[in-house]
């Protein structure tokens, strides 16, 4: 009985597993034999795990990030558009990584 308690848990925990992205970074949902949710994230050969609240929060950092990188390069293109050199406008990227980082 152990064992086919074991065998559907394992079943289930695979039709829990969702997909969400390529063969070089993966990220997949799944359940495991207790019905605790666990994120998988693989990328290339490495593989790690996660808590949802875990997985939760890396997300919202990475979308943060992403942000602030289109935000910054907004930024310093327009600084370099109204003529200001290179690195002056580096400078001021610098500047306003380390307010960023205040925050």
């Amino acid at each position: 009985m152990a064992q086919l308690e074991d065998e559907n848990g394992k079943l289930r925990a695979e039709l829990a597993k969702v997909s969400a992205g390529t063969k070089e970074f993966e990220i997949l949902s799944g359940v495991n034999k207790d019905f605790v949710g666990y994120v998988k994230v693989q990328w290339g050969t490495e593989i790690g795990q996660l808590t949802p609240k875990e997985a939760r929060g890396k997300a919202l950092y990475l979308l943060e990030a992403a942000e602030e990188a289109e935000s910054d390069a907004r930024v310093l293109r327009t600084l370099k558009e109204v003529g200001l050199e290179i690195p002056v406008v580096f400078s001021i990227a610098g500047l306003i990584r380390a307010d960023r980082d205040k925050s």
